[in-house]
């Protein structure tokens, strides 16, 4: 199926998403960044993709916040996020595919301490009422 869009759009169609416990968003671009494929598409790879993330989780480090699988004619490459907004992501995209709060707050409580990004406590629910760089007049 992705490999069908690679074909159609210009020989290159990288596949981003992310899995959590909730929901999985799924896009399909073309080689330029236009969106060619979505979520409402019903032959796209659901069940896989979910149970990718099941098994590349590790139960104290956790699993991937975003994945990408570009197919080419060539073959396919497989990159992953864990704890940051991917590289391949554009920056104007954040709003769309930023995955929910709830979801990551759900990710980061199922990992070990040690293995909780820095950014965490921004997560906190208190957070968005008095953000920490908010000034007081």
């Amino acid at each position: 199926m992705v490999r069908d869009y690679a074909a159609e759009f210009g020989g290159a169609a990288p596949l981003t998403t992310r899995v959590a416990d909730s929901s999985t968003s799924l896009r399909i671009l073309d080689a330029s960044g236009r969106l060619v494929g979505c979520e409402a598409d019903r032959d796209l790879p659901w069940d896989l993709l979910e149970e990718l993330w099941e098994v590349e989780a590790h139960p104290e480090e956790g699993g991937w916040l975003y994945l990408r699988v570009a197919i080419t004619s060539d073959g396919e490459a497989v990159d992953r996020a864990y704890d940051h907004w991917p590289t391949w992501q554009r920056a104007d995209d954040r709003h769309e595919a930023a995955a929910p709060i709830g979801e990551l707050r759900q990710e980061m409580a199922r990992r070990a301490p040690q293995w909780r990004p820095d950014w965490m406590p921004l997560l906190d629910e208190a957070v968005m009422f008095a953000p920490p760089w908010s000034v007081e007049s």
